[in-house]
């Protein structure tokens, strides 16, 4: 039902909007990362073993939680690049069998797309200033 899933990403704005209030007021920026699952990052058979078929997604989760950040004021980071750059090199990235759950070479792979996106934000901040 298209009105339910409607109401859980105005939720979740809601959501990341108090989160954001807190972190501001605590003195510290909120951050927002989604990492998908391994058959959106990947092509490969052996990463989509349940055959889930893209094209049956109805919307880009990654694409509708960065527009909310985006209202919101808060960096969101796309670890889709590093995900994919990651599971070239040291496959699994995620947990044997399991489509979204990272291990340790996917957990590096998110961090450090935080990072680079994380100081890109500070030094984009500081020519501003």
């Amino acid at each position: 039902d298209p009105a339910i899933r409607e109401q859980a990403w105005t939720i979740l704005e809601s959501d990341l909007q108090a989160f954001r209030d807190r972190t501001t007021a605590a003195g510290a920026e909120l951050v927002v990362a989604y990492a998908p699952p391994r058959f959106v990052v990947t092509d490969r058979w052996r990463d989509n073993l349940k055959w889930v078929r893209k094209e049956r997604l109805g919307e880009d989760p990654i694409a509708q939680a960065a527009a909310i950040c985006e209202r919101l004021g808060i960096l969101f980071v796309d670890p889709r690049e590093h995900l994919q750059s990651a599971l070239l090199y040291e496959w699994p990235v995620y947990l044997i069998a399991d489509y979204t759950h990272l291990d340790d070479a996917g957990h590096r792979a998110l961090a450090n797309a935080i990072y680079e996106q994380s100081a890109e934000s500070i030094k984009t901040d500081d020519v501003q200033d």
